[in-house]
């Protein structure tokens, strides 16, 4: 994920780890969707896990919309610390900032400053461009194959199950 390399860092520290075959390949965003056939699965983080789906690094939506397209299968791994019974606070279900509603919304408070974006950009006059740097999204259910957690794999209508959630985060 930019701007902090966590991509690189996470793939640096599964090579590192040894002990199963795995093969990491590392590529831009932009580059997912030309890889998607040559790939088995696509794994993403969760910041949280509700009922609206998986909020994670923003990317992680395009890159399940693509893996939908190509039929493979993407699984979101997190701690059980991260599922919630109630919508994220870090994306509301309601309200995306722009009074539209939208399923796939921020809070202020996680679009970050401009300059992580054009700190690269040649020199030049950039009136009239707005820059936004949001950091999270949200990836709905019907495009997560399974939740992978400590305690197991299972796919999100089962972890969302009547009761289920709630059960899981009162161990934790």
């Amino acid at each position: 994920s930019r701007p902090r390399c966590e991509g690189v860092v996470l793939a640096r520290a599964l090579i590192a780890a040894g002990g199963v075959d795995l093969t990491v390949t590392v590529v831009t965003d932009a580059q997912a969707a030309l890889f998607m056939p040559s790939i088995s699965a696509v794994v993403i983080g969760a910041d949280a896990i509700d009922g609206h789906g998986v909020v994670n690094k923003v990317g992680s939506y395009l890159l399940a919309l693509a893996a939908k397209a190509q039929r493979v299968p993407v699984y979101a791994l997190a701690t059980s610390s991260k599922l919630r019974a109630t919508p994220s606070d870090l994306l509301s279900p309601d309200d995306d900032g722009t009074g539209s509603g939208g399923s796939n919304c921020l809070h202020f408070s996680e679009e970050k400053e401009a300059e992580e974006v054009t700190v690269m950009w040649p020199a030049g006059d950039d009136g009239g461009l707005t820059v936004r740097n949001v950091y999270f999204e949200r990836t709905p259910p019907e495009l997560i194959t399974a939740i992978v957690t400590e305690d197991g794999v299972e796919s999100f209508s089962q972890l969302m199950e009547a009761g289920a959630l709630a059960a899981r985060r009162q161990a934790y």
